[in-house]
């Protein structure tokens, strides 16, 4: 009867650590769906501003002279910023150290393992980002050694009170060079940007699945 009772408490210690771990599990993939659908929302602003970025840069460049003076001083001083992405890894970073992981569906596990690796990796190298910075820069530099003078914030530049040094630029084959690089640089930060994108909204699409199986309630 001792054993039996024994037996019997250390079956019960066993589901009540199941049930814990179970439930913590569950909260950590919540939280991590959570991240990665405001990653989402972030993502969709950043390719949102790259469009506008580089329609702005190919107008530029296709119009050049023949747009107004006024409106095209104030599209090239508008260029003075470039779009960041780094994902959010709060709840990933749960999982991880709780190992919690090895409790998931391989598949499942693997998705979202080597989709963090990779968002990660990305964003640690910073390739797209520093040759869309690099471009800024010397889009900036171009303009502030031609006589553009900096604003308040010193990260972009101010109309010029002789409206000649636009006219200099706009000619200048130097400078459409600089204009065409700076699109290419934000049109590869935006293409990555799309890919990210897409595949966390598969992984989504997994999690809301795997909720679904598990009767796990969840909020989109």
């Amino acid at each position: 009867m001792l054993i039996i009772g024994i037996l019997g408490a250390f079956a019960l210690n066993n589901w009540n650590e199941e049930r814990k771990a179970r439930n913590q599990l569950n909260n950590t993939l919540l939280e991590v769906y959570e991240n990665l659908n405001a990653d989402i929302e972030i993502l969709a602003r950043a390719i949102e501003d790259a469009d506008t970025l580089i329609f702005r840069l190919q107008y530029l460049e296709d119009h050049g002279l023949e747009i107004p003076m006024d409106t095209l001083v104030e599209l090239i001083t508008r260029m003075h910023r470039v779009t960041e992405w780094s994902p959010i890894t709060i709840g990933y970073d749960k999982l991880t150290n709780s190992q919690g992981g090895n409790r998931l569906p391989k598949e499942l596990n693997y998705d979202i393992s080597s989709a963090y690796n990779v968002f990660l990796q990305t964003t640690n190298q910073n390739s797209a980002q520093d040759l869309s910075l690099y471009s800024l820069n010397n889009y900036r530099s171009y303009l502030i050694d031609l006589g553009f003078p900096l604003n308040q914030y010193k990260y972009g530049v101010r109309s010029p009170k002789n409206k000649e040094i636009v006219i200099t630029a706009m000619e200048d084959i130097r400078f459409i060079g600089i204009i065409r690089n700076f699109q290419y640089s934000i049109g590869g930060q935006r293409e990555g940007y799309r890919w990210s994108k897409n595949r966390i909204e598969d992984i989504c699409k997994k999690l809301e699945r795997y909720f679904a199986e598990k009767n796990i309630y969840f909020s989109k």
